[in-house]
């Protein structure tokens, strides 16, 4: 059977090419010469329409930029968050709810009607911009929240390429200068200085600074110079500006000569003659208690602890811990640690926070799924698994219940003065619990000179006190706000502590490591 062979090529000269011709054929019997150009024609109005009209029948609105003052408030439109002002969005045509949230205002709402564009949207689309004056902010409620995000910004470690830390303290200083100056801008400044944890949250903190003093939005000589002179009277106030810049600006010329300057001479001979004069006065010894100062309220024992000067961690042991002297303040500080039992009596006054009201204290961010998690047999035990929110609920109650006659007024002790409490009371060796499985009832064991029981071991104590790695920069032992709360004196399960150790941990922590005991003070003498 024969088998097709395949066509054999053929070989055409240029002359035969150039005078090959292509014929259409005519469609429905119309000639080329007539449906082709239509074809063109439609082609082409095709390609317009895309260019020209499609956008404004699929997307028929506006480009909608929102601007507030002050800035940085979150946009819905119809209950659908778009950002932060300042912001643009695509917004279709027709009547839109906005919402202006900000964190500590009223929510401003109005109606808006956003018209569109059908033709040329695309290349010309239509531009509208929208202003809200949003009033009424609550800069103190805010500057607390401001200043805790900060702080949890702080412990997020160095900013990266692939990381950055957002400008929290330039953000309020925007919000606040909208609404109202900060009474005191020194201590507004402090409140963030106390919490830097790198450079990018200094140069924060210093273009907040400026922004907060300006009268205006322009930069003239006269804001520089109210600028300048907020550093010297900050540096007036802390003594450690020079000290806290070194600290955190990147290593380089410009940090070796402010460490060799007569500014950062001076204000380190400063800070060594106020420690070793306190340091002095404290080496001579702790004195004796003043018993007829202790006291007696609600059946719960409270020791006098005098006013003072003293140096957190006396004597010093960590050469990387910036000493400074602070000033005490007279309290009456409670002999043993909270107990089972005189919780029990706030739980019975107080049910809503009672173990069974656990998930709806969670929901409000006061306790964490432990709280109250274990109680044990021995109501003389301290409480434990109880959050500082849970802590100074209790001393609210205890004010109320036991010294509205006295003028006095409970709440968790400051670091400074729970430390100087635990440093006079050392001085007769009193019991220390370390290295158990478990903690021992609030009155176990020997007090020291102040009839304190337990300042160091036995459980974690919360104080007053917000953790920030730049407290020892300034006078105000007790930052505003912050993401950590002190913790002290250690606990049953460390192998050795003694009353300078501290430790910091989330406000709603619960533990079986850490309780609580209160302090009493004079309204008007403390923060």
């Amino acid at each position: 059977m024969a088998r097709n062979s395949a066509p054999k090529p053929t070989n055409l000269t240029l002359e035969e090419i150039d005078q090959l011709r292509v014929t259409l054929k005519p469609v429905f019997g119309i000639a080329p010469r007539t449906y082709v150009p239509v074809l063109w024609a439609l082609l082409l109005l095709l390609v317009a329409f895309y260019l020209f009209a499609f956008p404004g029948f699929v997307k028929y609105g506006s480009i909608v930029t929102f601007r507030t003052n002050p800035p940085g408030a979150s946009v819905y439109i119809d209950g659908i968050r778009i950002g932060a002002t300042p912001v643009s969005a695509s917004v279709r045509a027709g009547t839109r709810e906005i919402e202006y949230r900000l964190p500590f205002t009223p929510i401003v709402r109005e109606s808006v009607s956003i018209p569109g564009r059908r033709l040329f949207s695309r290349f010309v689309p239509r531009k509208v911009t929208l202003s809200a004056a949003i009033e009424g902010y609550h800069s103190a409620e805010g500057h607390l929240d401001a200043v805790r995000d900060f702080s949890g910004w702080a412990l997020a470690g160095d900013p990266s390429s692939q990381f950055q830390i957002p400008w929290v303290a330039s953000g309020e200083a925007l919000r606040i200068r909208s609404a109202r100056r900060p009474e005191d801008e020194l201590a507004w400044t402090e409140d963030f200085l106390q919490h830097v944890g790198n450079t990018a949250q200094l140069a924060d903190v210093a273009r907040a600074t400026f922004l907060v003093s300006q009268k205006s939005s322009l930069i003239d000589p006269v804001a520089v110079a109210e600028m300048i002179q907020k550093i010297v009277q900050l540096d007036n106030n802390s003594g450690a500006i020079p000290q806290l810049a070194a600290a955190y600006l990147p290593p380089g010329e410009a940090v070796a000569a402010l460490r060799e300057s007569d500014w950062y001479e001076v204000n380190e001979q400063r800070r060594g003659t106020a420690l070793l004069t306190t340091a002095l006065a404290l080496d001579e010894g702790p004195q004796g208690p003043v018993e007829s100062a202790n006291r007696t309220y609600g059946g719960v024992q409270f020791a006098y602890i005098p006013a003072s000067t003293y140096i957190e961690g006396y004597p010093m042991r960590d050469a990387n811990v910036f000493g400074r002297s602070r000033e005490t303040f007279a309290v009456l500080i409670q002999s043993q640690e909270v107990s089972q039992s005189l919780f029990s009596r706030f739980l019975d006054e107080r049910p809503e926070w009672r173990a069974e009201n656990r998930p709806e204290l969670i929901a409000r961010g006061l306790v964490d799924d432990e709280y109250l998690g274990e109680w044990s047999d021995d109501d003389a035990e301290p409480v434990r698994f109880i959050s500082v929110y849970a802590a100074e609920a209790f001393a609210e109650w205890f004010t109320g219940t036991y010294l509205s006659s006295t003028g006095l007024q409970a709440r968790l002790p400051r670091l400074t003065e729970w430390e100087y409490a635990a440093f006079l009371d050392q001085n007769s060796q009193p019991t220390v619990i370390v290295n158990r499985s478990g903690p021992v009832p609030a009155a176990a064991g020997v007090p020291g000179s102040q009839r304190l029981y337990h300042m160091a071991g036995n459980v974690w104590e919360w104080t007053s006190t917000w953790h920030a790695d730049n407290r020892g920069y300034f006078p105000e032992d007790t930052p505003v706000s912050g993401e950590m709360r002190v913790v002290a004196g250690g606990s049953y399960a460390n192998t050795q502590t003694d009353y300078t150790r501290h430790g910091a941990q989330p406000p709603v922590w619960c533990t079986p490591y850490t309780g609580f005991r209160l302090a009493l003070y004079r309204s008007g003498e403390s923060r």
